[in-house]
């Protein structure tokens, strides 16, 4: 294991592989080649826990050889890979299950090999250790190698000029697109990798949704707003390449049948591009949308430059578009799985699916409708106590305590409220005095036998009583108490201690707990099918998971305009109360008018609408 390691390592530096001199490959395109191809195996891989690449002489008798990329970097070089691969090599022929656990459970494992039979002064092997699977799964994954083999031989049997490097630079754009977990991720790292390699100063990369375009990525930027001008300039650029189906050019070449360039002409002029090469992305034989390269430069796109970036869009487009369906929503997909059965549908060759499918939806159609279901009138409902007492001030005062409130539950003769009574108890003491006054001066004509004094003071004596009643029946009604149990519905004057308040004023609104009624407001066109003794059911935005069922009592035959339609008010009574329930809770009620046919349920609503458009229009 030691002596596998310090191989690796030594080839990292890059090391010269044996028999690689005098090669017109550069040792370090090689390294570059074999390491990036290998990471791409890998991502078309399921289940690849490491893998190597091992380079030795193709003339080697020992079979010794060095390890020049592993998966993944900076993971340790394993024995069992190394020996693998060099038994490969010595065969000349694939090893299945060169080393591997007995047993088929999540830790076992298999070691696939594969040699590399390059045309050139140098072989390979490269090893895979992936978790286990049949012998059926292991030949997959060697024919998946054995694919990439002749990939790697094609690229390694040309001399490394700047056209095979950029060969290499669509290795690594696959790479990095199949690298990352999601769309936008991958866009953005394709459209990064793009600029780095092909020297662009901006890659845009534009999908089609429908009729419209929507720009993905923009190299070198994190957030794409959709409002800018640039991003509007380049979504038009992608749509112009995209409805001629063609790469376009800009500054366009002069051989008499360049395609129209306006949009891309616009966007070098706003914004500098010296030259553009817009290339379509094609996915299963339509456009799913197109790369924009720009640079500052005024030098057209070569024909070299322009071959590799549609050669690079056709690789990646379907791998993007992938990502993106991938990453749709449930609806989006239901959405375009019948678009597209529809689409096969309506081709030629499905004439008796066409007629079949036809007929086995309209036969469908008309059972299903043909039958009843329930006819349910719709209407939002709110929640009143059907007793609902006020709880008044007795008399003109000033307000002292207020500790209830609106939502608290109350008990019968609880105190609500107080209002001050300073002055009424001033009034009283002093109404008192008076009052023993007049009772000694009643006393003191008693004694005279004075029988027109005693005749007055009797009749102020009875006033100053009745005054004295009067006040101490005020100071015993300054304590505002609740009249029945219930919850306060409405009031809360906890921050206005100390304000006036008059005779007759409502203070609290008490509605008792175990009696509600229910208000719904029925729409106009529906209010007709609505009598008394109907059922129907209530669920609440504040208990969604419990229905209430509730009888109606009356249909009030005022409406009421609200948002411009007529609502009229409908009573129902709460069959049975809950602990949680309290008035003014607010939801929707459903209310059972009966049984109709369902293709009259689907279509009463448009029928009843044309028949009041036609007879408004025609009388």
């Amino acid at each position: 294991m030691e002596s596998s390691t310090n191989q690796y390592k030594q080839a990292a530096e890059p090391a010269d592989p044996p028999g690689a001199s005098g090669s017109t490959l550069a040792t370090g395109y090689v390294y570059e080649l074999t390491r990036t191809w290998l990471s791409l195996q890998c991502s078309m891989l399921s289940g690849v826990k490491r893998a190597m690449v091992v380079l030795g002489a193709s003339n080697s008798v020992s079979g010794t050889c060095n390890a020049v990329a592993l998966w993944p970097d900076g993971a340790d070089p394993d024995s069992s890979l190394i020996n693998a691969a060099q038994q490969a090599l010595r065969e000349r022929q694939p090893r299945l299950n060169a080393e591997s656990n007995t047993q088929l459970d999540e830790h076992s494992y298999n070691i696939v090999a594969c040699p590399l039979l390059l045309k050139h002064p140098i072989s390979g092997a490269v090893a895979v250790e992936i978790t286990s699977r049949p012998v059926s799964g292991q030949r997959a994954a060697i024919r998946v190698l054995q694919w990439g083999a002749a990939w790697l031989e094609m690229l390694m049997t040309h001399d490394a000029n700047p056209l095979e490097q950029r060969l290499l630079a669509v290795v690594d754009v696959l790479a990095k697109s199949l690298g990352q977990s999601d769309y936008r991720s991958a866009t953005m790292a394709v459209s990064t990798e793009l600029t780095h390699r092909l020297g662009c100063d901006r890659v845009s990369i534009g999908f089609t949704r429908g009729h419209h375009v929507e720009i993905e990525a923009i190299s070198q930027t994190l957030q794409i707003e959709d409002k800018t001008n640039l991003v509007r300039a380049l979504a038009n650029t992608v749509r112009e390449a995209v409805e001629q189906d063609a790469s376009i050019l800009y500054p366009p070449v002069a051989d008499g049948t360049a395609p129209l360039t306006t949009s891309h002409a616009s966007l070098a002029r706003e914004y500098g591009a010296g030259a553009i090469c817009t290339v379509p992305m094609n996915h299963d034989g339509h456009i799913v949308g197109a790369i924009v390269l720009e640079q500052t430069r005024a030098q057209p796109f070569d024909a070299d430059t322009v071959s590799l970036c549609e050669y690079t869009a056709s690789l990646v487009g379907p791998i993007l578009d992938l990502k993106r369906r991938d990453q749709q929503s449930l609806a989006v997909k239901i959405i375009t799985a019948i678009r597209t059965r529809w689409t096969a549908l309506r081709g030629n060759r499905a004439r008796t699916w066409k007629i079949l499918a036809a007929l086995l939806a309209a036969t469908s159609l008309t059972i299903f409708s043909m039958g009843n279901s329930t006819y349910r009138v719709d209407g939002k409902a709110h929640l009143q106590g059907t007793v609902q007492r006020v709880v008044i001030a007795p008399f003109d005062g000033y307000l002292a305590e207020a500790p209830a409130r609106a939502g608290d539950v109350v008990r019968a003769g609880q105190v609500m409220s107080r209002l001050e009574d300073r002055e009424l108890r001033l009034e009283r003491t002093s109404l008192s005095g008076e009052r023993a006054k007049l009772v000694k001066e009643y006393r003191e004509a008693l004694a005279t036998h004075d029988r027109s004094r005693i005749s007055v003071l009797k009749a102020k004596l009875d006033q100053a009583d009745a005054q004295l009643a009067l006040v101490e029946e005020k100071l015993g009604r300054t304590r505002v108490t609740a009249p029945i149990d219930g919850v306060v519905v409405s009031g809360d004057h906890s921050q206005s201690l100390g304000a006036p308040v008059q005779r007759g004023q409502v203070l609290f609104e008490v509605a008792p707990l175990n009696s509600y009624r229910i208000i719904l407001n029925v729409d106009e066109r529906e209010i007709a099918a609505v009598r008394p003794r109907q059922t129907g059911r209530l669920i609440l935005a504040g208990l969604p998971n419990e229905v209430h069922q509730f009888t109606v009592e009356r249909v009030t035959p005022i409406s009421t305009a609200v948002e411009g339609r007529n609502f009229f008010r409908v009573e129902a009574r709460l069959d049975a109360s809950g602990p949680l329930l309290r008035p003014g809770m607010r939801g929707v009620g459903k209310i059972e008018a009966g049984q109709r046919r369902r293709l009259w349920l689907w279509t009463h609503g448009i029928v009843d609408w044309l028949r009041l458009s036609l007879w408004s229009w025609w009388h």
